[in-house]
């Protein structure tokens, strides 16, 4: 078998596969399948098979797997093995869609399944013993780059508007220039359509876009073709490509939470996204300055990875090496002061927490060298003594 696909080999996937033997046949699809080819881990586990929902069901129960009714009224159940997540479809074909939903009847045919699917490089199965049904040269496609709908391009992204914006993601992934010509005219012509779509899902995938290797090049043929004015607002553009410089010469990928920043603060309002994701862009677009003090005061507050993501926003290489030295070097100190240690020396109330604040400032300030000693030396230094309670009647 191609050492590309030894995952099948793995402990879970041959108990998950044995779970069917004798009752139905049952491939891999999709991602798994074309990750492999290009000799990438793959993360996302999708099945396909002619057994019904219910009957796929009673073959993992039998087996003594854990299923999970997610899907099953577009014929999906997922699997739990070794806390990884296997997703069982029955073969099926699209009945009725509106451009964001399908009604789906099952069907026993693999061609007829493989028809129903957006692109051709997704439409790659690979059964138990590494056979491999490729209906529309989608191995070719890979290979070249090429980002192509399978049939018709038109029907495909009719039957799912949302295939606009995955036809850019794919390319930003896979694909090699140009973009499929045809694909593109499509796209561009019933762009309006994402109108319809819910902003979580467009949400979602632009994201996923983003997080791409590069998606840059992606980025400006979505600026220039006026899709990103679609998604992000009206008056979106982006004026400056300084962050795409800057990766190619620092050799290292910003977070897909910088890439958005640096896109602009006012688009956010055009995504839906969770409060987490807020308060991230929050913190990305509060102005850090470059003095140490200042950097550890964020690394204390939101750790390694938010601080680096800060200092991408600088769009300064040298100072951002210079710190990403320092930053890789550095070993976090606990601050030597509790409440318990102000409320011994008599303090009360706020105060506690006001003179911890401000002890903790100047900590920083000192490189966080100063050990609970100097601290509390400082406290009674620069801070008046504790206020005595009135005992008097």
């Amino acid at each position: 078998m191609d050492a590309r696909f030894s995952w099948l080999q793995s402990s879970g996937v041959r108990k998950l596969l044995e779970a069917f033997a004798g009752k139905a046949e049952i491939r891999f699809v999709g991602g798994a399948v074309r990750d492999s080819f290009l000799s990438k881990v793959p993360v996302d586990f999708d099945l396909a098979t002619p057994l019904l929902p219910e009957k796929v069901a009673h073959c993992l129960q039998n087996a003594g797997i854990t299923c999970i009714p997610t899907g099953l009224k577009h014929g999906t159940v997922t699997a739990v093995l070794n806390k990884v997540h296997y997703e069982i479809t029955t073969l099926r074909q699209d009945r009725k869609t509106d451009g964001r939903w399908a009604d789906v009847d099952y069907v026993p045919c693999w061609h007829q399944d493989a028809c129903r699917r957006d692109f051709t490089i997704g439409a790659l199965y690979i059964d138990r013993w590494g056979q491999i049904y490729d209906f529309f040269n989608g191995v070719q496609d890979l290979n070249q780059g090429v980002i192509r709908f399978i049939g018709c391009p038109e029907k495909r992204v009719l039957e799912d508007f949302l295939r606009i914006l995955r036809f850019f993601r794919m390319y930003a992934y896979h694909g090699r220039p140009p973009l499929d010509a045809r694909g593109l005219e499509v796209c561009c012509a019933l762009k309006d359509n994402l109108a319809s779509l819910s902003k979580e899902r467009i949400t979602k995938e632009f994201l996923r876009l983003l997080d791409a290797p590069d998606p840059w090049p992606v980025l400006q043929q979505m600026q220039k073709n006026n899709f990103l004015s679609l998604i992000l607002g009206s008056d979106f553009q982006v004026s400056n490509w300084t962050l795409q410089t800057l990766e190619k010469e620092l050799g290292q990928r910003a977070s897909v939470w910088v890439r958005l920043c640096h896109l602009g603060q006012s688009h956010l309002q055009g995504l839906k996204l969770s409060n987490a994701e807020k308060k991230m862009c929050s913190i990305l677009n509060t102005p850090l300055r470059p003095h140490w003090p200042d950097i550890l005061e964020s690394l204390y507050a939101f750790g390694v990875k938010v601080t680096k993501d800060r200092l991408w926003m600088w769009l300064d290489i040298p100072l951002m090496q210079e710190h990403f030295v320092k930053i890789d070097r550095w070993t976090p100190r606990p601050f030597p002061l509790t409440g318990n240690d102000l409320l011994q020396k008599g303090y009360s109330g706020t105060e506690v927490g006001r003179l911890l604040k401000e002890t903790y400032q100047w900590w920083l300030q000192q490189n966080t060298s100063p050990d609970r000693t100097a601290c509390l030396q400082y406290i009674d230094k620069v801070f008046s003594s504790p206020t005595q309670p009135n005992l008097s009647i």
